[in-house]
């Protein structure tokens, strides 16, 4: 029996119910107490803590995060102390890992642990960044943070014990915070901008100079996040310090944001002499001179990325650089050399590290579409994918959709079991295939089908109203839509759609919440009115979709856009050569220009595969 408890974890908290309970959730049969510093919530925070059994102490907030981590400690009576935010949580089996490690004899006074920052938009997840964090420590009244912002403790732990042990671990913190509606919807960059600043001013601490870089490149002013990067690199001793690496990493990514590729390659070989290890560098490298069209110099520094592998602990790295990024990038580069067998088998490597990636499943479907006969294309991707799982083919049907193969979309569909938890999204692709498929001469007959079927959903109805130009019809539905939970920027999309004339006349705060669904919904809607010769939607269509670029609140948001709206036309394009008279002319230059065109469309869903 312990004396006093092993383990308190020690947060600070403010307005976090969206995610307050999850985390509690996260620790019990882990955290022998939970000690929680709010510092003026408004919201349920504080409720939901004492409902799940934290300690909870009020503390006003003086912008010093390292103050407020410091007051949660001094409040803690376990041997060992564990840091955490509202928006982390410790998953199982990580949670009997730390309890294990924590139970057994050791010397360390600290453990580094990994932690797995998602990103993404809201609720899509397109990857995660793995960094090294001491967060777990020996409750020593000595070892306490500093740094009114990006606290550090590890200083402070060597300055106490110089001999100290700090150990690496394997055990996983998960971090959502910032996800990019999450960060727009606190204001983080803007706080975090102003207290970095302040730290700077009074301290002059090159980290800090690498935090603000870091929020710069969030709010994309590039050229400022490049100018602090390299204030950092000149501090002293720069090479030895443990963020030496990263800073060198956001460097690269800076200038490779800014299209200066060739500054980006001459950073990649500076880093790669310091950090030979580090396969983050070698992958940037790859994708520089992959852009840059120098394909023996990508190739060499892929391999290399791939030689390493994952990053050692004590790298901050993506999730994937020495693995199936580092793939699907030798996929793409040895299509674009023709070397099209390779690019296949490149791309079923990517799909074995990662199943559930999609751009894979794109390019080999692509490929196939390019190199075999339309009646052949089922056989050879079942050839392909000898692992008969419903997951596969629910992204094997997706690719086909993505690529404008509705009749191929159908039959994976109808065919093939699908994922249970996919059922809903599985029936809507259904009904968007047969509203894109139906022929001219059974529009009027289909149209009236869905109007006239007995509980048929009201977007349906709408849909076949739009088909049949029968704009009263579709009127009539909008109210209905609404009261169906349809969101406010959609129905503003429709309304738009039916009104008198092509102006746009929509709210443009509804503009700040445009989603992924947004630009899905804009396609079908423009494939639909092309497909049966309906110009004025296709007018209309374009105007909001124009209009949703040009308000959108970030940068990150309008270029999603814009690139929806080039994949739509790639689409376009390749169902007019399908549906075209065979010309052996006219497919080799579209296939020569879709070579050049396919790599910036899905650029932007490289996060799909990380």
């Amino acid at each position: 029996m312990h004396e006093r408890p092993l383990l308190s974890a020690c947060l600070i908290v403010k307005n976090e119910q969206r995610v307050m309970k999850r985390c509690l959730s996260s620790l019990k049969g882990v955290a022998d107490e939970v000690i929680v510093v709010d510092t003026g919530s408004t919201d349920a925070t504080v409720q939901i803590c004492l409902e799940n059994g934290a300690i909870v102490h009020h503390a006003e907030w003086e912008h010093d995060f390292a103050k407020a981590r410091n007051t949660a400690i001094d409040l803690a009576t376990g041997q060992w102390v564990l840091v955490l935010d509202a928006d982390e949580s410790i998953l199982e089996p990580q949670g009997a890992k730390l309890r294990n490690l924590l139970n057994a004899e050791t010397q360390a006074e600290g453990y580094f642990v990994k932690v797995i920052n998602y990103y993404g938009y809201g609720h899509k997840v397109l990857g995660a960044s793995v960094s090294s964090s001491m967060r777990l420590f020996r409750n020593n009244p000595q070892y306490r943070y500093k740094g009114k912002i990006h606290e550090q403790i590890v200083e402070p732990i060597l300055q106490a014990n110089p001999k100290a042990a700090l150990l690496f671990t394997d055990l996983e913190i998960e971090h959502d915070g910032y996800l990019t509606e999450v960060v727009r919807d606190k204001g983080k960059s803007r706080r975090n901008i102003e207290l970095l600043e302040r730290e700077v001013e009074e301290h002059g601490d090159p980290f800090q100079r690498y935090n603000i870089a870091v929020e710069y490149i969030r709010a994309g002013e590039y050229e400022r996040a490049l100018k602090q990067l390299r204030l950092c690199k000149l501090a002293d001793r720069f090479l030895l310090r443990s963020y030496a690496h990263i800073v060198m990493k956001r460097e690269i990514d800076t200038l490779d944001y800014m299209g200066r590729y060739e500054e980006a390659l001459v950073v990649c070989d500076e880093a790669a002499r310091a950090f030979a290890d580090f396969p983050d560098i070698f992958l940037s490298k790859g994708i520089c001179s992959y852009r840059l069209g120098r394909w023996e110099e990508a190739e060499t520094a892929l391999t290399r990325a791939l030689e390493i592998g994952e990053a050692p602990p004590q790298y901050s790295s993506n999730r994937g650089t020495g693995s199936y990024q580092a793939t699907f990038y030798m996929g793409k580069l040895c299509e674009r050399t023709k070397r099209y067998d390779d690019a296949i088998r490149w791309y079923l490597f990517t799909l074995r590290m990662k199943p559930d990636s999609l751009p894979p499943f794109l390019r080999i479907i692509r490929l196939l579409v390019r190199l075999a006969e339309r009646s052949q294309w089922l056989a050879k991707v079942e050839e392909l994918f000898t692992i008969d799982s419903a997951r596969t083919w629910w992204s094997v049907a997706l690719a086909f959709y993505q690529l404008g193969l509705y009749e191929e979309t159908l039959k994976v569909l109808g065919e093939r079991a699908m994922p249970e938890e996919k059922k809903a999204e599985s029936d809507w692709l259904t009904i968007r295939c047969l509203f894109l498929l139906v022929d001219e001469g059974e529009k009027s007959e289909f149209a009236a089908q869905w109007t006239a079927a007995k509980g048929s959903p009201v977007k349906c109805v709408f849909y076949a109203s739009l088909l049949s130009n029968d704009a009263s019809a579709a009127r009539a539905s909008l109210p209905l839509l609404e009261n169906a939970g349809e969101d406010p920027l959609t129905r503003a999309l429709y309304r738009h759609l039916l009104a008198d004339d092509n102006q746009l006349a929509v709210d443009p705060v509804l503009m700040t919440h445009i989603s992924q669904q947004l630009w899905s919904e804009l396609a079908f809607l423009h494939h639909m009115s092309r497909k049966h010769g309906l110009p004025m939607l296709a007018a209309r269509i374009q105007t909001f979709w124009q209009a949703a670029i040009a308000f959108a609140p970030d940068p990150a948001k309008k270029i999603e856009g814009q690139f929806a709206w080039v994949r739509t036309l790639h689409v376009r394009i390749h169902q007019l050569i399908l549906s075209a008279p065979q010309s052996s002319v006219s497919a080799e230059m579209w296939n020569e220009t879709s070579d050049y065109l396919m790599p910036l469309i899905d650029d932007l869903f490289l996060g799909e595969t990380v």
